[in-house]
């Protein structure tokens, strides 16, 4: 067997190998990827909780209420963000993406939350991560919108 002979045969076994490696790759990459999603999903639910319990909690007191609530909107610019680079993958992707449309619906739907909210948008850049959400999710908005006026039909 020449040298020719012996590199022509590493060429061949090693390209399955080769192979293998990259495919094996891009399963680990999918893998994590939905790992740290989920991550994100738990880490924004906890936090979410949180959010809603301090909202709650300052009900009575006008100022505490409007920085609750601010604290709120800037944890759902976070999460637009988050969603906005592609940081979120699989299942836990779409339920963090559906609450946040969910979510800004509802805000969108109550005159004093609106009214709050308007009062914290300081530039056209305040919450630009939250439009562009909005822009994107645009149909899921209006399809959640059809839900809720059907259950209110309902009642």
């Amino acid at each position: 067997m020449s040298l020719a002979d012996f590199a022509a045969l590493a060429t061949i076994l090693s390209l399955p190998a080769a192979t293998i490696g990259v495919i094996y790759a891009a399963v680990q990459t999918g893998l994590s990827r939905r790992a740290t999603s989920a991550s994100v999903m738990l880490a924004a639910s906890e936090a979410f909780r949180d959010a809603w319990a301090q909202l709650d909690a300052n009900a009575d007191d006008s100022t505490a209420h409007h920085a609750a609530f601010a604290d709120l909107m800037n944890l759902i610019e976070a999460c637009c963000a988050v969603s906005r680079d592609g940081l979120l993958a699989g299942r836990s992707g779409v339920i963090l993406d559906t609450y946040l449309v969910n979510t800004l619906t509802q805000i969108d739907l109550s005159d004093q939350a609106r009214a709050i909210f308007a009062g914290l948008t300081e530039t056209d850049k305040t919450y630009e991560e939250i439009a562009h959400f909005l822009a994107k999710k645009r149909r899921e908005r209006k399809d959640f919108l059809s839900r809720l006026q059907m259950h209110a039909a309902d009642k």
